[in-house]
C-alpha cells in the first residue's frame, strides 16, 4: 500500500469456500500480486511476497482430505 494506497481496496486477502453439492466442497482464491501490478501499477518485485501466501493456500488445499 505504500506504493499505491488505492491498492488497499484489494485487501484483505479473501478465500471463498462453498458447497457445490452435498459431497463436493470447493475453495477458490485469487493471487493478488498480478492484480495489484496490473490495476495499480505496482512493481512486480513489490508484490512478490504474495506468492508466499498463494503457496501456503495451495499447500493447505493439497493436504485436505478427499
Amino acid at each position: 500500500m505504500a506504493a499505491n494506497p488505492h491498492a488497499g481496496l484489494e485487501l484483505p486477502l479473501k478465500v471463498m469456500v462453498w458447497a457445490a453439492s452435498a459431497d463436493d466442497v470447493r475453495v477458490d482464491f485469487l493471487n493478488p500480486g498480478p492484480s495489484l501490478s496490473a490495476l495499480y501499477g505496482i512493481d512486480s518485485a513489490q508484490v512478490a511476497a504474495f506468492g508466499g501466501v498463494v503457496k501456503l493456500l495451495e499447500a493447505a488445499l493439497a493436504k485436505a482430505p478427499d
